[in-house]
């Protein structure tokens, strides 16, 4: 022991500020030849093939063990003081570097002063522990009794990412697979939030796996204490294997041309049958209309889609259809109109400006129709030809109105001849609508009142043109 004393306290053993850091960080391909196994070295580490293994089995690390095995713990300042003592006389930074390695094999556990749980140099805390003396020496250490995790269920995790991911030469060591599900399981979450938005956009009912999925990589990455994470990754495994799987089928299946295919399913619904329904014509589409709502409410609607193809093509078509009788009805009764004002025979009276004027007001009112768009929707083009009949009514009273004013220049001063006065138009409302007449002499009244109001507008020189 007197021999093992000196050595260490002569610095046989020396360890560089540079290699004490190596072992706090994850890349330790330059950790230095001290740390590993043979004469005058820790042997806190062994190199399997290239690759770092934390394996204690060097003195001082089986030392520190032993003695906390023996106690139900020990504080960093009960370690530092017994083992920098006689018989052993440790230097500081060896004692540091035995109880990293062994953190780092899981054979320890720490309470910090924060009375937070550390068992993973990769936690939150645990590089400032070793880095800052005071934090070590007020952390209470003792051995890990607690973890759920055996080598077989670590190696169950390596393969999940070597099966499931694709990722090759995963390490089984517990660090690693934790760093392994904080760098890749946000990327899936990210998957799944985008499926979701876009399953949405289509109004297409996500899948449980999916939520499920999510719940658990959320569930996964709520702690950073590399235990903790893992043992919700174990719990959680077949939901994260079968919700890996599920998320690669809809990215396979819900391609750009499937995407495409089924916007255009979603848009017959939602635009050519709903205008098919505010104006009642979709009696004639009811079936194709049931068949292709039931396949976009399925559970995976991007699965036999092509089926309901012809029933959205016949839908389309009676679409089209009903906006070119619609079309027409508004062409014929705009036509209709234009022809009534241009019959009356003070609209010959005007200049060519105010005609196009008067003609302007009921064009207004029309709209232009692609029959193979879908705007202007179809209530619109149907109510347009009663639109047109209310804009003839104003052209006709804007006609009124440009007959009824009194001429610009009433004489001429070469010509002692006055100008006769344009014959005035006055609108007589016939108050006729919905009016019932039962009786002969009743019928004779009305027409009698109406043509008083006549006679007394024509002795004045005054048109006479009813409204209802």
């Amino acid at each position: 022991m007197e021999q093992l004393f000196n050595k260490f306290s002569q610095g046989h053993i020396h360890i560089t500020e540079s290699d004490y850091k190596q072992l706090l960080e994850k890349d330790t391909s330059g950790l230095g030849r001290v740390f590993f196994d043979g004469n005058d070295c820790l042997g806190i580490a062994q190199n399997d093939a290239g690759r770092i293994v934390f394996k204690c089995e060097g003195q001082v690390p089986k030392e520190i063990f032993q003695y906390l095995e023996e106690r139900t713990y020990l504080t960093g300042e009960q370690l530092i003081n017994y083992f920098g003592a006689d018989p052993f006389g440790y230097s500081e930074r060896v004692i540091k570097a035995s109880v990293i390695g062994l953190l780092r094999e899981e054979r320890l556990c720490v309470m910090d002063a924060k009375k937070s749980d550390i068992t993973s140099i990769q936690d939150p805390g645990a590089k400032s522990l070793f880095e800052q003396h005071r934090e070590f020496i007020s952390a209470e250490f003792e051995v890990n009794k607690s973890s759920a995790l055996t080598g077989r269920d670590r190696t169950t995790l390596r393969r999940f990412f070597e099966q499931s991911l694709g990722l090759s030469n995963v390490e089984s060591e517990s660090d690693s697979l934790a760093d392994l599900v904080f760098k890749h399981f946000p990327e899936w979450k990210d998957k799944v939030f985008s499926l979701k938005s876009k399953l949405e956009s289509l109004n297409i009912i996500i899948p449980n796996e999916l939520k499920e999925f999510n719940t658990s990589l959320t569930s996964c990455l709520e702690n950073r204490q590399v235990q903790k994470t893992l043992e919700r990754f174990k719990q959680n495994l077949a939901v994260i294997e079968k919700g890996v799987a599920r998320v690669k089928e809809l990215e396979e299946s819900l391609n750009e041309n499937t995407e495409k295919e089924l916007r255009q399913l979603k848009s017959i619904l939602e635009v050519q049958v709903k205008q098919l329904e505010q104006v009642d014509e979709s009696s004639e589409i009811i079936g194709p209309v049931n068949a292709l709502e039931s396949q976009m409410q399925s559970h995976s609607p991007w699965r036999g889609y092509a089926d309901v193809k012809p029933m959205a093509e016949q839908i389309t078509l009676h679409y089209q259809q009903i906006r070119a009788k619609y079309k027409e009805r508004q062409n014929e009764e705009l036509t209709t109109q234009l022809d009534q004002i241009k019959l009356r025979t003070d609209f010959v009276d005007l200049d060519w400006d105010k005609q196009q004027e008067v003609l302007q007001k009921i064009r207004n009112a029309f709209i232009d129709v692609d029959e193979l768009a879908i705007q202007p929707a179809l209530l619109l083009i149907k109510q347009t030809p009663d639109r047109i009949k209310d804009a003839s009514a104003q052209a006709h009273r804007l006609l009124d109105d440009l007959i009824n004013e009194p001429p610009e220049d009433p004489s001429d001063p070469e010509d002692p001849e006055p100008i006769s006065p344009r014959p005035r138009v006055h609108v007589v409302n016939l108050g006729l609508r919905n009016k019932v007449i039962s009786d002969k002499n009743e019928l004779e009244q009305v027409l009698s009142n109406l043509k008083a109001k006549c006679l007394k507008e024509l002795d004045q020189g005054i048109n006479v043109r009813f409204e209802e």
